[in-house]
């Protein structure tokens, strides 16, 4: 029981600084719309280069056919991180599409959450279904928008999505702790229960 705990609180921490993280990128983008494209590429570039060296490096000590693997991934992240920083600006456009593609992909998580919510019976679901179905079509808008226009709706697209994604975490948490206080006698007896809305 124990570890499980353990494991949910990691969950929830994840989940809190993904959050904090995707509104701090919005922040920056609304700030500073003409350098966050470019600062955004480099960061990325250096991201990718260092997994690919340290793929590279893990390449020597593996046997076989996953070390002949490890080299190959390693080789073609080092290079696409040097393709990144030289020509930056093919690069931004690849940026707004896989911007996109992240808000469309984690918004359709959320709105599978949103209709589990509803079967659990918590209030109030339909509201993380709307907000999410709201970020999914911005998201698809980003995908295919100019990137000179893009820095600052990309930036607002961002902080959305992170305050959402934040508020969702700390609310079922609450919830979470309100339906654990109300049916664990300790830490060590959870009485297995459904969740349900209170009524």
């Amino acid at each position: 029981m124990n570890e499980f705990k353990k494991e949910i609180k990691k969950v929830k921490w994840d989940s809190i600084l993904i959050s904090l993280l995707t509104i701090a990128i919005g922040v920056l983008c609304l700030v500073f719309p003409n350098t966050t494209g470019d600062i955004l590429v480099y960061i990325i570039a250096s991201i990718i280069m260092f997994v690919g060296m340290i793929l590279f490096i893990r390449s020597f000590f593996m046997l076989g056919f996953f070390g002949a693997y490890s080299v190959i991934i390693g080789i073609s992240f080092i290079l696409l991180g040097m393709f990144s920083i030289i020509y930056p600006e093919y690069v931004k456009g690849l940026t707004v599409v896989f911007l996109g593609l992240y808000i469309v992909i984690d918004s359709a998580t959320s709105i599978v959450e949103s209709v589990q919510y509803s079967r659990m019976g918590i209030k109030n679901w339909w509201i993380i279904f709307a907000s999410a179905l709201i970020s999914m079509i911005l998201g698809i808008i980003l995908m295919f928008s100019d990137f000179s226009y893009v820095m600052i709706y990309a930036g607002i697209i961002m902080l959305v999505e992170g305050l959402r994604k934040l508020v969702l975490t700390l609310t079922v948490d609450r919830k979470v702790k309100r339906l654990k206080k109300k049916y664990t006698i300790n830490d060590d007896d959870v009485i297995d229960v459904d969740i349900i809305d209170e009524k």
